[in-house]
């Protein structure tokens, strides 16, 4: 599970997404960059596997973990 970071355009359009393994992790990339933390924003599912901004963890995503028998 993902947490994410929302990057808008002028018109308040979401034009990307900058994922995190945790909320610790998204406070502390947006403390460290200048944004503003808008507060805890998870709990996603992704299909890929994606690379927290933060701290570089691979979070596999659903169509990349192996499921057994």
């Amino acid at each position: 599970m993902s947490h994410y970071f929302p990057i808008e355009d002028v018109e308040g359009n979401l034009v990307d997404v900058v994922p995190f393994c945790s909320d610790w992790c998204h406070w502390n990339w947006c403390d460290q960059n200048g944004e503003q933390y808008g507060g805890w924003n998870g709990c996603y599912e992704h299909d890929h596997s994606e690379v927290c901004a933060n701290c570089g963890w691979v979070m596999p995503g659903l169509l990349d973990v192996e499921v057994s028998a």
